[in-house]
């Protein structure tokens, strides 16, 4: 749902992060879509855990929803006799950047290069190239 409101849409109550993952806080509505329009900060979607923040408004809302709508809590991740196996949760960006990126014929089919940044996920850009699902 966060998504269809527009991957490049500041929506009041988005925690959004900068390059170096840091949560950007203290700016105007206007500042945070001028930053989030120049890909100088992403917004953030929730890896569920016990300690992942919420983001605020209607955005934390659809957040706290998805999770009422499997009958989980935060609690529901923590695993008390084996405390390493539970998740605290983190919160990762909903978008990011490809650069240098090429693409050429081969024998044996398409061989694609590109950058992305850390913690993105390649599988994700293979998916939007291929318009497939990539495991």
């Amino acid at each position: 749902e966060r998504v269809a409101m527009g991957m490049d849409k500041y929506i009041e109550g988005d925690i959004v992060i900068d390059k170096e993952e840091r949560i950007v806080r203290d700016k105007t509505n206007e500042e945070f879509q001028e930053m989030v329009s120049s890909f100088e900060i992403n917004q953030t979607c929730p890896l569920y855990g016990t300690k992942v923040p919420f983001a605020g408004g209607e955005v934390g809302k659809m957040e706290e929803a998805i999770l009422d709508s499997y009958g989980l809590t935060k609690a529901d991740f923590e695993v008390p006799k084996m405390p390493r196996l539970g998740s605290h949760g983190l919160r990762r960006a909903m978008r990011f950047q490809v650069w240098d990126a090429s693409a050429k014929a081969t024998d044996d089919g398409v061989m694609c290069e590109f950058s992305i940044d850390k913690g993105s996920y390649a599988t994700a850009v293979l998916r939007e190239v291929m318009k497939k699902d990539v495991y």
